[in-house]
């Protein structure tokens, strides 16, 4: 008897290869919903089924702007009455906030770059915070391959913007933030590249490695570069990984990637957190390692033989 697998995604292009991972188990019978196409009976109890999320941050940014904010009480209703979930609600709540992002990394020691939060950005709080003359990067709270993301290299020059009347307020300046928050961090120069840690059902697939250039901008989604953009390192080692298996652990999110960088001193600085990855297969065939995809396809099947 076929076991009943509900995805919430919004992006079929990404979907898409979890579609085809899902597809080689025949003893699941899956259904997608597009987070903010489907209609719920909330006083009614949901299916029988294992709920796997795969909804995206950067949901604005491909047209379905509510998908986060549905799949929260989607997840929340399959969760009240004990289905199993894979990426649970607070998957949607970290992924669509950087803020949060921080605060929770704080708590399970990932060092990330000084960051601020606010609604209502001005130079007086930027220079408050990190002073007169150091760069910085303001990035919406809830992101989207890499969209309104702008690095200042002073106070001064956010001044200039934020009143030579390109800008009325953060919003004209930076494009709209979906839930009208934005932060501020700082700058760290990442000319060894960038580092991401995949983990899928809070186990470590694999950590890549990008040697951006200024044709990348701020969007690294892995689907989206070539796969000689980066390489995928097997054997990674470092004791960060340590603090991304607590931040699991300690949050309940199964699957994320963990973007980070080398500063000055050698110290990994961790610049995002992304708990929807869009995995690229043709690198990782071509490294030899488990894709992501097909890891979370069978942690939904694992989950699906005890229901």
């Amino acid at each position: 008897m076929s076991k009943k697998v509900i995805v919430l995604h919004d992006n079929d292009k990404w979907y898409a290869p979890m579609r085809e991972a899902l597809e080689a188990h025949p003893d699941l019978s899956v259904e997608e919903w597009v987070a903010d196409e489907v209609s719920v009976d909330l006083s009614q109890p949901p299916p029988q089924a294992v709920f796997c999320n795969r909804t995206s941050s950067g949901a604005h940014v491909h047209g379905h702007a509510h998908s986060p904010d549905q799949a929260e009480v989607i997840l929340a209703w399959a969760e009240a009455h004990d289905r199993p979930v894979v990426n649970p609600r607070v998957a949607v709540q970290v992924g669509c906030s950087k803020a949060l992002q921080c605060v929770f990394a704080k708590k399970y020691g990932i060092p990330m770059p000084k960051t601020m939060c606010s609604a209502n950005l001005t130079p007086e709080q930027i220079r408050a915070a990190f002073g007169e003359d150091s760069a910085f990067v303001v990035k919406p709270d809830r992101g989207g391959s890499g969209k309104g993301v702008i690095k200042f290299e002073s106070v001064a020059a956010f001044s200039q913007a934020h009143s030579s009347g390109e800008a009325s307020g953060p919003a004209g300046l930076l494009g709209a933030s979906p839930n009208g928050l934005y932060i501020v961090q700082e700058f760290l120069p990442h000319t060894g590249g960038i580092y991401r840690a995949e983990f899928v059902d809070k186990r470590l697939l694999y950590v890549f490695h990008i040697q951006v250039s200024d044709s990348h901008g701020f969007n690294l989604c892995p689907c989206e570069l070539q796969p000689s953009d980066y390489s995928i390192i097997a054997d990674f080692n470092n004791p960060i990984l340590e603090t991304f298996h607590k931040f699991l652990q300690g949050t309940g999110i199964h699957n994320s990637g963990f973007e980070f960088i080398f500063d000055r001193e050698g110290s990994p600085k961790v610049i995002d957190i992304n708990t929807f990855s869009a995995y690229n297969r043709e690198a990782e065939i071509q490294a030899g390692v488990q894709g992501g995809h097909h890891a979370i396809s069978e942690a939904v099947r694992k989950r699906a033989q005890m229901i």
